[in-house]
């Protein structure tokens, strides 16, 4: 049997399937309907029902799917000690939950209780008019 998390990692990787698409089909179907819905055998419900009825995305979405079962996509998830984290899992960071435009999967390895200590994001910043050789 292929536990949710499964089925979201396999949903993730097809191709065609943006963060917003991913969020709506999880929003509106559990996961392993939703994985049918993607797959052309139940039809979809909410928001995204809009977007699978546009020109070729249905059809686009299933093929891509066709490509890769959520069977293969979970046992390597197991074999390289992957977490996946669906948005509303008890793991799911505090610190993402009330963000604008959550993440509707993480994929993470280690220690995920580091994420409620310091954290530091890199930037970087560059001089826009170095690149027209001012």
């Amino acid at each position: 049997m292929i536990p949710d998390e499964g089925y979201v990692a396999a949903l993730a990787g097809v191709e065609g399937i943006n963060i917003h698409r991913l969020a709506a089909l999880l929003r509106h179907h559990p996961p392993a309907e939703a994985w049918e819905v993607v797959c052309g055998r139940v039809a979809a419900r909410g928001p995204i029902a809009n977007v699978l009825a546009q020109d070729g995305v249905r059809a686009g979405l299933v093929a891509a799917a066709a490509r890769r079962e959520p069977r293969e996509v979970w046992d390597t998830c197991l074999h390289l000690a992957v977490r996946v984290i669906p948005w509303g899992h008890v793991d799911y960071p505090a610190l993402l939950v009330h963000d604008p435009l959550p993440p509707p999967v993480l994929f993470a390895q280690g220690d995920l209780a580091l994420l409620a200590g310091r954290r530091v994001a890199p930037v970087e910043l560059f001089d826009a008019a170095r690149i027209d050789g001012a």
